[in-house]
């Protein structure tokens, strides 16, 4: 999986020297009593985004049970590309490029009418004039399924100012708790 402190100092968020970053500042502390199938994040001008969650995903109809994350509300698929590395309950290990989240992914749901807990944190570059990334690394937990993957995605549009985040699903919905800091 990703080593975070190199990551962040591959993006110019390190301290450097002996404790790591503590420049993080909480935006949002959110908690989802009743289920939503979406809700929006404000980046406020940061130039990165963590966002850790503890949420869970149920479906009862449809075949996308997932959460994607939608910069600026931008839906167009031409507009993204990711990867998927895996591993789950079965033993199964996979890479995967472009499926099954086309878009970048927050969480997602297992089977029809049966609970996901997904628990996870997402490192979301939102600097102008450079690819968004997207780092997910997200665990699951269902029925009698887990799964551990960690999610690359990338934004290509490098002009446009990212002023919102929405996160939705078109058939999931969810609970729980998702914590947003700015850098």
């Amino acid at each position: 999986m990703v080593d975070r402190e190199a990551l962040l100092e591959f993006l110019g968020i390190s301290s450097g020297g002996g404790g790591g970053c503590t420049h993080w500042v909480l935006l949002d502390d959110l908690e989802f009593l009743s289920p939503v199938q979406s809700f929006t994040l404000a980046p406020d001008g940061y130039d990165f985004l963590r966002i850790e969650y503890a949420v869970i995903v149920t479906y009862s109809s449809g075949s996308n049970p997932y959460f994607a994350i939608y910069p600026n509300g931008d839906t167009a698929m031409g507009n993204y590309s990711n990867y998927m590395h895996y591993t789950d309950s079965s033993g199964g290990h996979q890479r995967l490029s472009n499926w099954p989240f086309p878009y970048p992914l927050f969480a997602r749901g297992e089977s029809l009418n049966v609970q996901c807990l997904n628990i996870g944190n997402i490192l979301i570059s939102l600097k102008n004039g450079i690819r968004r990334l997207f780092v997910n690394e997200n665990n699951i937990i269902g029925g009698e399924y887990f799964f551990r993957a960690e999610h690359i995605a990338q934004w290509t549009n490098t002009s446009s100012n990212v002023n919102s985040l929405n996160i939705s699903s078109q058939d999931g919905v969810l609970t729980g708790k998702v914590a947003v800091y700015g850098w």
